[in-house]
């Protein structure tokens, strides 16, 4: 008996050991390949074969590390609030992590949602799909106790995959940044600009669609930032008389951004309390650009991928709406990089870099 305990650890650890030790390091598997049909434990102690879950609708399939994650319960939280426009698109919500079934049902509860969670405790659904890795030792306790005892070791990366009915993956985002999850706002351009169910992969324009919005969001992020790095009083700075100051940058790629968006993608004009007041002080110059940035996003998020190619008549010759949204992207990265310009001129260290 005692050598058979003895093996069991043996083997358990050997297993953990095989694993890569860093998030970075997993190998998921690829678009167009099928998610294994693994047992899974449902909340009531049931085992669930994947591809019995799989097959009843298209599926969202969400891997995360444990209802003691706050990441992971604030990402659960957000898929809560959007599940019924998933659900509008004819697909599913499916959500895996290594904690015990009993465990989930407090997961629920904290972050009131509705979905299908499923238990994987041994880790073999997350190694399957190649998103497991050596957890540090620091964790081996509380994974242990969180899955009853049946954790050897492991983390999911967290990840979140798109499937067909037959389980084939359409499109993943796998995050080994723990901190960083796939916003909702993506998931839903994504699941929308998919191709008809069955197909085995997305189309080429809705990933450049999906991939430009998750883009814009970075980049507006970082151009925030930036624009909160210059003191109030430097607003007015401006390295040559015939340069725009601080704070006309920032308004110009507003007003660019809400016109491309607002007369090419969205047939919708941007208004705004703040548009009126020829003079506004530094905060309000941020509370515009703001919402002009979300306004572009907006407009992005909501462009169907058989339009991109739509053409319309534009003062430099015709474009397309793809062409305009890559405009969009390129004319705000110019004016941004201006802006950290003026802060290195002011001996300001811009923000670390965040536009990927």
């Amino acid at each position: 008996m005692f050598l058979n305990a003895a093996l069991t650890l043996f083997f358990s650890s050997s297993l953990v050991a095989q694993l890569p030790t860093q998030a970075e390091d997993v190998s998921p598997l690829l678009i167009g390949e099928t998610i294994p049909n693994i047992t899974l434990s449902a909340l009531d102690g049931k085992a669930v074969n994947f591809h019995d879950i799989a097959k009843e609708k298209p599926t969202v399939l969400v891997f995360y590390r444990g209802g003691w994650c706050p990441y992971c319960n604030k990402h659960l939280a957000a898929l809560g609030q959007i599940e019924a426009d998933v659900l509008k698109m004819g697909y599913q919500i499916v959500a895996v992590s290594p904690d015990e079934a009993k465990k989930m049902q407090g997961t629920i509860e904290k972050d009131i949602i509705h979905y299908q969670l499923y238990s994987d405790a041994s880790g073999d659904f997350a190694k399957a799909v190649g998103i497991a890795f050596a957890a540090p030792e620091r964790y081996t306790k509380m994974l242990s106790d969180w899955s009853g005892e049946k954790n050897e070791g492991f983390l999911p990366v967290p990840s979140v995959f798109v499937l067909n009915t037959k389980g084939e993956i359409l499109y993943e985002h796998i995050s080994p940044n723990y901190k960083q999850r796939l916003p909702g706002d993506l998931l839903l351009a994504v699941l929308k600009a998919n191709m008809p169910q069955g197909q085995v992969l997305v189309s080429e324009t809705s990933l450049l669609l999906a991939e430009s919005l998750k883009k814009w969001q970075n980049a507006s992020a970082y151009t925030l930032e930036l624009a909160a790095a210059m003191p109030l009083d430097k607003f007015d700075f401006k390295p040559v008389a015939e340069e725009k100051t601080f704070g006309e940058q920032l308004d110009h790629i507003g007003e660019n951004m809400t016109w491309l968006a607002g007369d090419y993608l969205k047939d919708k004009k941007f208004e705004h309390p703040l548009m009126e007041k020829k003079e506004r002080t530094p905060a309000e110059t941020i509370e515009l650009l703001t919402a002009s940035l979300a306004f572009a996003e907006a407009a992005i998020a909501n462009t169907a991928p058989d339009s991109l190619s739509i053409v319309k008549d534009f003062f430099a010759g015709p474009m397309s709406r793809r062409q305009i949204i890559a405009l969009m992207h390129d004319h705000h990265t110019h004016h941004r990089g201006q802006l950290i310009v003026y802060l290195r001129l002011n001996e300001i260290k811009p923000p670390k870099y965040r536009g990927w």
